[in-house]
């Protein structure tokens, strides 16, 4: 889930789906992977 506190501090609209927030998705989703690759 993704929430843009400045627009929705109550964390009401999930914004993980939208293409807007594609970069960001993408971009949060490769620092988890590389996080979990190093806990190996």
């Amino acid at each position: 889930m993704l929430f843009d506190h400045r627009t929705d501090p109550l964390e009401n609209a999930n914004i993980a789906g939208t293409p807007d927030a594609k970069d960001t998705v993408d971009r949060l989703s490769k620092i988890l992977q590389a996080g979990w690759k190093n806990t190996k």
